[in-house]
């Protein structure tokens, strides 16, 4: 049987991206590697995403934004038959071509906007791959204290 591929998405555009990349780190080096390929994917605050052996490094993550450019630029489109994350290519006849790093399950390690409110996790349903999160209404429902506060109050 092969391994799985495991994503590890975490960074962000949030106040608390560095909160993010230490969780992330930890969660990538508990995962059994003779069960799991574990992916990385870090997102710069800049929103752009990226992948590469180099972010399973803690230490890389102090030379920031150097070093970007030795990881690979990817991305995930909210397209339900793609099956992983998205890269081009360069130097083929016609310009780029689309490549795929096939993703089985994604692990999102977010604080904060833009990943622990639900944002995140309707573009993985959009793009039909499972992951291990809260959903959509629960990410967001917790994230603002007034809604969860209301929806609680009603259930009681």
């Amino acid at each position: 049987m092969s391994k799985k591929n495991i994503a590890v998405i975490f960074g962000g555009r949030s106040t608390e991206h560095e909160i993010s990349v230490i969780s992330a780190t930890q969660a990538m080096d508990s995962i059994d590697v003779t069960k799991y390929n574990v992916l990385p994917v870090y997102i710069a605050q800049t929103g752009k995403w990226y992948t590469g052996n180099a972010l399973r490094d803690k230490k890389f993550y102090k030379t920031l934004p150097n070093g970007l450019d030795s990881l690979k630029n990817v991305f995930l489109k909210p397209e339900p038959n793609v099956g992983g994350l998205s890269y081009l290519t360069k130097g083929f006849p016609f310009g780029t071509k689309e490549e795929i790093i096939l993703v089985d399950m994604i692990v999102p390690v977010f604080h904060g906007s833009f990943g622990e409110d639900g944002c995140i996790q309707g573009l993985f349903e959009m793009a039909n791959i499972p992951y291990a999160s809260s959903g959509v209404l629960g990410s967001s429902v917790a994230m603002s204290k007034y809604v969860c506060k209301k929806y609680l109050e009603v259930h009681g």
